[in-house]
């Protein structure tokens, strides 16, 4: 039964107690510390925080060694628990999107020193959001697509108040379960910049153009 073999070599580096976390990203730039790299995590409480993880190679007995680091640089809370994290941008100023149990999604800045602030926050989804990609690598990082457990993929625009959404295509169109994974094409690559992968919980997957 490979669950019950042991690997001494895999083994955590270190591990802090926290709320129940949903989901993380590391983040494209670094804050506070060149030296260390940043993580978004969003957790079940509602809290965006910021992490620091540093590493450094030590020299042992059995050769070189490399001890690790966790600390909080910044939080923010969202008010409801957060479902999902989606990076909006690579500067050192940019901002992330976060999907939330209650349908919310949350527009949070970030600043150079990593400080949070929730900008702005519309309901995007009956029940809860499940999923959001940006198209911030092409250029358009205000343009964000979400989907949700009430069987929607929606777009938006995040330059304006997110009253409306920009489209929106629901279980009649498409979809016969909640839409679950959303991630654009990369920059340079055959299709361009404007397809966009679509999964749901419907056994589905779909390309669409952006």
């Amino acid at each position: 039964d490979p669950a019950t073999i042991e690997s001494p070599s895999l083994r955590p580096c270190c591990r802090l107690e926290t709320a129940a976390v949903f989901d993380l990203k590391w983040a494209q730039h670094r804050h506070h510390r060149r030296d260390a790299l940043a993580l978004y995590v969003a957790r079940s409480d509602g809290i965006i925080s910021l992490w620091n993880v540093t590493t450094e190679q030590k020299k042992c007995a059995d050769g070189e060694a490399y001890t690790h680091e966790m600390k909080v640089l910044t939080d923010v809370d969202t008010g409801s628990p957060a479902t999902f994290v989606e990076i909006t941008g690579a500067d050192t100023s940019s901002s992330i999107v976060t999907c939330h149990s209650n349908g919310q999604c949350s527009l949070v800045s970030v600043s150079e020193d990593g400080s949070m602030a929730v900008t702005g926050s519309w309901k995007a989804h009956d029940f809860e959001t499940w999923t959001a990609a940006s198209a911030w690598k092409s250029g358009r990082p205000w343009m964000v697509w979400t989907g949700g457990d009430d069987c929607t993929l929606k777009g938006w625009d995040t330059r304006t108040e997110c009253s409306t959404s920009t489209f929106k295509c629901n279980k009649a169109d498409i979809f016969s379960a909640g839409v679950t994974a959303i991630r654009f094409s990369e920059p340079g690559s055959p299709c361009g910049d404007c397809c966009v992968a679509v999964g749901s919980y419907d056994e589905g997957l779909s390309i669409w153009d952006s």
